[in-house]
Formats: structure tokens, sequence, C-alpha cells
């Protein structure tokens, strides 16, 4: 893995990994998965600040979806 530096991007930095690497990540990532919702997690592990973001998100996302699946009928 490379770390590059992308000061112009819209990230500071980027990692770059073959796909083997990534997978391997992923498996260990997912492995330390220890509950069912992760909805319910984030405020407890990572503050209400985070969660009421991570809320505005959904919310945002949920309206594009339904706006897509009306203007798909």
């Amino acid at each position: 893995m490379r770390i590059a530096d992308t000061p112009d991007a819209d990230y500071g930095y980027r990692a770059i990994v073959t796909r083997e690497d990534w997978q391997a990540a992923v498996a260990v990532l997912t492995a330390g998965i220890d509950y069912d919702n992760f909805k319910a997690m984030v405020a407890e592990r990572q503050g209400v600040e985070r969660a009421h973001i991570y809320e505005t998100v959904w919310a945002d996302l949920l309206a594009l979806q339904d706006n897509q699946e009306v203007g798909n009928e």
C-alpha cells in the first residue's frame, strides 16, 4: 500500500492498495463487527454529533431514492 498526497482533490490523501490487500482488510474489519444495527451504535460509539450528521445523510439518501422510484414508474 502507498499513500498519495492529493492536496487539490476532494480528499487530502488517498490510499492505493491492490485488490488482494483491500479484500484482506475488509475481511478483518467485517470480522470485528459486534452489533446487529449500525444506526443504533453510531451515537453510542461515535457520539451524538456524528449520529445527527449521519441521520441527515440517511434522510437525504432516502429522499433521493424515493424521488428516483417515483421517476421510474
